[in-house]
């Protein structure tokens, strides 16, 4: 009995993780086309510049998408191929937030492929160039936290965690202290674990993640 609530358990808490979501839902997210991606993750054609520089910086977006990213999302590129193609890119163009969409269609496909160094240099230059106030540092901050994690580099990933809890675009606030919460109780720090857990049982005690920190705290010594 108590395997089984083991496994229900961390059947909820992978469920849970907004990168692991990203990864397993990759193909129904970016199957509706690359350009609805850009309509959900960033705005950012509607920002800055002119008119002429948008409709520039859309033509290049689009043509590394086209030739590029999608076939690395069909399996028909390889992975180091695509990283040529991505290093032979401006940095205004990969900085821009407009291309936001593309790192994290990428950075996902990355991730789970297991190709955590290259999903982290397209994250880490995305998160930060990124707004915090945008979506799309959310979603990158929480992807980057995942990479991190999968290389065992914990100080980076709270470093990350942390800042998206501060974070003026902290949609998921339960979620992202629980997050945060677990990292230090994996990294060793059973204390800030503690404080973070209780800090998400006492402000959201009806949610979901109140329900995984009750588990999770009574695992620090």
């Amino acid at each position: 009995m108590a395997e089984q609530s083991a496994q229900t358990f961390e059947q909820v808490a992978e469920r849970t993780d907004l990168g692991h979501f990203i990864n397993h839902h990759r193909k129904s997210i970016i199957m509706g086309g690359v350009a609805l991606i850009i309509a959900i993750f960033g705005f950012s054609f509607y920002r800055a510049g002119s008119q002429n520089q948008l409709s520039e910086l859309k033509k290049e977006i689009f043509n590394f998408q086209k030739k590029q990213l999608l076939p690395l999302l069909e399996g028909k590129t390889k992975v180091e191929d695509f990283m040529k193609s991505y290093e032979t890119l401006s940095s205004d163009l990969t900085t821009h937030e407009a291309f936001a969409s593309v790192t994290i269609s990428a950075a996902s496909y990355l991730n789970e492929q297991q190709k955590y160094a290259e999903a982290q240099k397209l994250l880490e230059k995305s998160y930060q160039n990124l707004s915090e106030k945008s979506l799309n540092f959310f979603v990158v901050a929480n992807l980057l936290t995942t990479v991190y994690e999968n290389q065992n580099q914990l100080e980076s990933a709270i470093q990350v965690a942390e800042k998206v809890v501060a974070s003026p675009m902290n949609l998921l606030p339960a979620r992202q202290y629980y997050q945060l919460a677990r990292l230090y109780q994996t990294a060793g720090n059973g204390a800030k674990a503690k404080q973070n857990y209780e800090y998400v049982m006492s402000k959201y005690p009806d949610d979901e993640m109140a329900k995984l920190a009750k588990i999770k705290i009574q695992e620090i010594k």
